[in-house]
């Protein structure tokens, strides 16, 4: 079982680091962009182009996309034909979400775990422009994109400490029939980085999710 693990802008490969010692004898493949690539990308096709033509010959059995990581994967499926039979979309939605959704850890995990995760997201914002930043913020609509995918896709959010919040769906402003497409699911007393927040429950998600 291969799959390919896309981290959002601002990240580097080592979100990933407490996750995979937990995801057993899955073959797990992480991508790295180069910077010359996304310090010249101007929409989120230029970078799943670049990924496309580093990772399409490899041919994972899924995907894992991370916030920007997860709109890369669904153009990898939709626009460069990887044959992929599972999507999973980590904190990342097809449209701008509501106020529910945008934070970045809780707060105990921001003290625990925020000066790294800031410094890294400083560090690497110099490699992005600001114009493609803020189009991954605001403006955004892939739900044709959903639309169009043919294996499973699945949504998966970090519940933000709030397990029996009754608007987490409707807060992604999901139309209709695009909310039919994605089977959802949700990881306890996380939020924005649940891989470092809560990877256990996040590698249990994914190994269900994988290895039905």
């Amino acid at each position: 079982m291969r799959g390919l693990f896309l981290y959002g802008a601002g990240c580097k490969p080592c979100v990933w680091d407490a996750l995979l010692p937990l995801l057993g004898d899955v073959e797990a493949h992480l991508c790295e962009y180069p910077r010359e690539v996304t310090q010249n990308a101007r929409t989120v096709s230029d970078i799943a182009r670049w990924v496309s033509s580093r990772y399409k010959a490899e041919r994972p059995d899924f995907l894992v996309g991370h916030s920007m990581g997860g709109r890369v994967a669904l153009r990898l499926v939709t626009e460069f034909a990887l044959d992929c039979g599972k999507l999973i979309l980590l904190e990342s939605s097809p449209k701008p979400s509501g106020a529910f959704y945008r934070n970045l850890m809780t707060p105990a995990h921001l003290e625990a775990y925020g000066d790294r995760v800031l410094r890294m997201l400083k560090e690497e914002a110099p490699f992005y422009s600001e114009a493609f930043r803020a189009s991954l913020r605001d403006g955004f609509d892939d739900s044709d994109l959903i639309r169009g995918c043919g294996g499973e896709i699945h949504g998966v959010f970090g519940d933000r400490g709030c397990p029996g919040y009754p608007d987490r769906i409707r807060e992604l402003f999901l139309d209709e029939d695009v909310e039919r497409r994605i089977r959802f699911h949700f990881i306890s007393d996380s939020c924005h980085m649940p891989m470092i927040e809560n990877p256990k429950d996040l590698a249990s998600e994914i190994l269900a999710i994988v290895k039905p």
